[in-house]
C-alpha cells in the first residue's frame, strides 16, 4: 500500500498548490467534500488567513473529528465552518445553503479519495448540481482512478490488488476513466478543463520541484483541475 499512500500527498500537495493560485486570482472560500479528518485548516494557517473553509462530511464524523481536536487542545481556526450532512441525499449546494457560504462568489471545491467509491451518475448528478449553483470563475479538483487502458501497464497488476483490498474492506470501487473521459464527464456537467494530468507525470513534477520521492508513484490514479 505505500505507493498509493504516496499518491495521497501528491494529491493533497496538488489540490493546495492549485488553491493557492486560485488565492491569488481573489478567490475566499474553499469547499472540501468529504472531508473526513482532513487536516488542511490546521497545517496551513498561511492559506487560513485568506479563506473560509466549509468542509461537508457526516454529521457523525464530524463529531468524531471535533472530539479529537477537543482531546488534543486544538482550537479551531475562525475561518473553518463544519457542515453536516448526507451528500447520499442532500447535494452539495443544498448542504451549504445552511451555513455561511456566498454562492453569489466564486469558490475552490476538492473531492478527493472519493470518486472511485461512486457509480458515475452519482459523480455526474454531483458535478452538475455544483456547476449549476456556483459563481462562474469557481474551480474543481478531484481526482480519479485511471481505466486499465489508460493505467500504467506495469502497474495493472496494482492496480487490480488495490481493487481488491478495498472491496474486502467493504469499499468496493466502483468507476474509472481516462482523462479524456473525465473531462467528457466535466463538459457534460457544465465545468471546462483547465488540467488533467496523471499521478505519474504528477510524480515527475514534484520529483523536480522536491528532489527523488521515497518511491515509484503507481501510474493508476489521475487529478483533474476544473472551472465553471
Amino acid at each position: 500500500m505505500r505507493p498509493t499512500m504516496l499518491g495521497v500527498l501528491i494529491r493533497a500537495r496538488y489540490a493546495e498548490q492549485a488553491l493557492e493560485q486560485a488565492i491569488r486570482d481573489g478567490i475566499t472560500q474553499y469547499v472540501i467534500i468529504g472531508a473526513g479528518m482532513d487536516s488542511f485548516a490546521l497545517r496551513r494557517p498561511d492559506l487560513m488567513q485568506h479563506l473560509h473553509v466549509f468542509e461537508i462530511d457526516l454529521p457523525e464524523m464530524q463529531a468524531v473529528k471535533r472530539e479529537r481536536l477537543r482531546d488534543m487542545g486544538v482550537e479551531r481556526p475562525p475561518g473553518l465552518h463544519f457542515v453536516g450532512a448526507d451528500l447520499g441525499r442532500v447535494p452539495v449546494m443544498e448542504a451549504l445553503a445552511g451555513s455561511s457560504f456566498d454562492p453569489g462568489q466564486p469558490a475552490f471545491l476538492s473531492l478527493l479519495g472519493v470518486t472511485y467509491y461512486l457509480p458515475t451518475e452519482v459523480i455526474a448528478a454531483t458535478a452538475r448540481s455544483i456547476a449549476e449553483g456556483v459563481a462562474p470563475g469557481s474551480r474543481f479538483v478531484l481526482d480519479h482512478m485511471l481505466d486499465n487502458t489508460s493505467a500504467w501497464p506495469e502497474h495493472r497488476k496494482k492496480r487490480a490488488a488495490l481493487k481488491a483490498f478495498v472491496a474486502k474492506r467493504g469499499e468496493p470501487m466502483h468507476s474509472d476513466y481516462s482523462p479524456e473521459g473525465m473531462s467528457e464527464l466535466m463538459a457534460e456537467a457544465g465545468f471546462r478543463t483547465l488540467e488533467s494530468i496523471t499521478m505519474m507525470d504528477l510524480g515527475e513534477r514534484f520529483t523536480r520541484e522536491l528532489g527523488p520521492l521515497p518511491f515509484e508513484m503507481p501510474g493508476i490514479f489521475a487529478c483533474g483541475l476544473y472551472e465553471a
